[in-house]
């Protein structure tokens, strides 16, 4: 293997005799079955993201000029109107995700 770092990672105990168990009966080594884990991984991660059509760049660009658009618009209301969108929102973020 060509162009490799070295890279420390702490696992828990239980995870670190999963790897020696695989790794002895493919009959290779504990560093091999964490790099092809991560190698899976990451390929997973990729291909969920293309297959989700997520552009995130995009998704970045949209979300900044609704904020400023936002940010404008709540600057004009008068201060018990703006209150009152604030409040919402925070219902809003409880009642659907949980937090504030």
């Amino acid at each position: 293997m060509t162009d490799t770092i070295r890279t420390t990672v702490r696992l828990p105990s239980s995870i670190q005799q999963q790897i020696e168990t695989l790794a002895r009966a493919r009959g290779i080594s504990g560093v091999d079955v964490v790099r092809s884990a991560v190698e899976e991984y990451l390929r997973r991660v990729e291909t969920d993201r293309e297959s989700a059509g997520i552009n995130l760049q995009r998704l970045a660009l949209i979300t900044e000029f609704a904020q400023a658009g936002v940010d404008v618009l709540l600057r004009q209301l008068p201060d018990h109107k703006r209150d009152e969108v604030i409040r919402t929102v925070e219902q809003r973020m409880e009642q659907f995700h949980g937090q504030k």
